[in-house]
Parts: C-alpha cells; structure tokens; sequence
C-alpha cells in the first residue's frame, strides 16, 4: 500500500483506520510524506503507534513538495510486495479492497492489473452514489472509451508488481490519465471490474477540479504516445 500525502491532517486518521480494516493482514505501508506543514505527520506516527499497521510500515520524508507522480514513483521504487496498490490521502478502503481485485488477478495470471468503481461523497454519511463505468464499455472496447474520458483512477486497482512503468513527473495534474496510456502503450493487460471497493471524498483541494490545468495537461499527454498507431489498429 503505497499512500502519499501533503498536508491531509483532516482526512488521515480516517484514511489509515480503513485501511488496517481491510480484510488482507499481509500489508506493507509504505508512506511518503511530500513535505506536509501540517499535523499530518505527528497524526501518521500516532496512528502507527496503535495500529497492526506499525508491523511492516515505512515513512519515506520528502524535503519539500515534489508533487503526487514524484511521491508515487517513491513509493514504487521502495515497494516490496508481490502486488501493489496507491492510497489517497482522503479516500476510504473498503475491507475488501484487496480480496476481492486479488482473487480477479489469481484466476487471470495474464492480467497485469485491475481496475475497479468506487462510490462518491463529500462526507462519510454521504457516500451513495457510485460513479460506475458507462453500460457499453466492456474489457474489449474500453480503450475507446478512456481516450473520452479517464475511467481508471490510479486509487482505484490493485496491480503485479511486475509493473515498472513511472509516473510522468513534468505532468502536474491528469497523472492518472497519462500513467493508463503508459501502461497501455507497454502492452500491460488492463482488466476492470464493476464492484466498488472505495469512497471517494469530494472537497474543495481535489486537483480535478483546476479544469484549465487539466486541459493543458491532456494537451501534452496526446503529443507524447503514438495514437495514430493505435487508430491503425482499431481500424484494422
């Protein structure tokens, strides 16, 4: 379990208690603080203190704010496991996080990863609304569908650990996007599944709301893999 954070002191406690929750013990924590000014620290280590996390878990302190893909990339380079999974600061784990995406990939050992839904709220009394995957988009066409809008969140699956590709650090805001094609684009095999195993909290600092930074982002994921190839073989 990979979890970056940057001044998340309202969200962690939350954050940290769902995941020790989750119904799969053999977990590695690994945590990266990207230059916090907060509590969020001080929080983290009490935490751990108290918790079946403290067993196996690593704080990784990064000198200043170096941004979501540098922290991420951190906690790839430092992870262990024989799968992996990210975190977000303020999202909540289901108890079946694991489990459930773990037995997909045990009886399909070609696929490197899987993606799953989660639910939406801005609170924990409020996480009704599942966000769900458009009825049409299947495991065949759902490439056609990414490039439309970005589907698979980066705190949404659980993966192989034979995955090395990196998170872009010159790109500020869209890394989920950019890190699919990635994958895509190196030939990994992307699966998804329609069960939610997440909340996902909507407030105020989510980087998806800065639309214009969005778009420029976008802009430069588009330039940077060869799409016309991949038109040539959705043609063909």
């Amino acid at each position: 379990c990979i979890l970056p954070f940057y001044n998340a002191e309202k969200y962690l406690h939350s954050t940290l208690s769902s995941i020790a929750n989750i119904d799969y013990s053999n977990i590695q924590l690994i945590l990266i603080n990207d230059g916090s000014t907060d509590q969020s620290l001080d929080i983290v280590k009490k935490f751990l203190n108290n918790s079946i996390l403290k067993e196996n878990h690593k704080i990784i302190n990064n000198n200043e704010n170096l941004g979501i893909s540098y922290s991420r990339n951190v906690g790839l380079n430092n992870c262990t496991g024989e799968y992996f999974f990210f975190a977000d600061a303020d999202d909540i784990q289901n108890c079946q996080r694991i489990s459930k995406p773990l037995d997909y990939l045990q009886k399909n050992p070609s696929t490197d990863i899987v993606y799953f839904d989660c639910t939406i709220g801005s609170n924990s009394e409020n996480f009704s609304k599942q966000r769900k995957f458009p009825k049409e988009m299947n495991q065949e066409n759902s490439i056609l569908f990414q490039l439309k809008r970005n589907h698979f969140w980066s705190g949404l699956f659980l993966a192989r650990n034979t995955i090395n590709e990196k998170f872009d650090e010159k790109i500020s805001s869209a890394v989920d996007y950019d890190w699919y094609f990635n994958l895509f684009f190196s030939h990994r095999k992307i699966k998804f599944i329609r069960e939610s195993f997440l909340d996902y909290k909507t407030h105020e600092n989510n980087t998806s709301r800065n639309l214009s930074n969005s778009l420029l982002n976008v802009r430069k994921i588009f330039r940077k893999y060869r799409f016309d190839i991949l038109k040539n073989q959705l043609l063909n």
